[in-house]
């Protein structure tokens, strides 16, 4: 009996020298990951608008809430520290997005809740209308959602209570009806008018 136990006791050190080895082969696959040691949280990034070869900068944990700049980063993009990453924006608008980005990644949105609203209020305080749009437009081409949204309810708060005339001469439209498809177009919708 104490020669069978013998063989039997040999038998499970094999099995941890395997999952030894295991362990250091996952250990070797989790290096990839380890790019993360590459990119350090302090990491600056270049963003290089379409119209420029002026580079600016922005911190990349700031930046990560951009959809875009988050899957360069996950397919481990090399040289956005040095070379930069294009981005179609905008020269004029990009710093106002860096702006944004930087700011809410430095603030609380918890403990800071007046100060976001303030800054928030001066941020979409823009009487240039180009500006408002690039700014929106670069937001979504980098995926900055809450960016995006605050910009659109701007532009909806712009357009509340106004007539078409108003909204065509706010917003430079010229108006492709005639007046006599103006007037048929009254008729046919006259009850809306009622409402108003």
């Amino acid at each position: 009996m104490s020669a069978e136990a013998a063989p039997a006791a040999p038998a499970p050190p094999p099995a941890e020298e395997e999952d030894q080895d295991f362990d250091s082969d996952s250990d070797s696959e989790v290096e990839p990951e380890g790019d993360a040691e590459e990119f350090p949280e302090d990491r600056i990034i270049q963003l290089k608008p379409k119209d420029a070869d002026k580079m600016y900068p922005v911190r990349q944990e700031a930046i990560k809430c951009s959809e875009y700049i988050s899957s360069l980063l996950e397919l481990g993009s090399q040289g956005m520290d040095t070379e930069g990453v294009p981005v179609s924006i905008s020269e004029k608008y990009l710093p106002r997005i860096i702006e944004w980005v930087e700011f809410f990644y430095d603030t609380d949105p918890e403990l800071n809740k007046t100060r976001i609203e303030d800054f928030k209020n001066r941020y979409f305080d823009i009487s240039n209308q180009d500006e408002l749009f690039g700014i929106i437009l670069g937001a979504d081409f980098l995926g900055l959602k809450e960016l995006v949204q605050h910009g659109c309810k701007t532009v909806a708060a712009m357009m509340r209570g106004k007539t078409p005339e108003q909204l065509r001469k706010l917003f430079n439209i010229q108006n492709d009806f005639s007046p006599e498809e103006e007037e048929e177009i009254r008729r046919q919708y006259f009850w809306f008018e009622q409402q108003g």
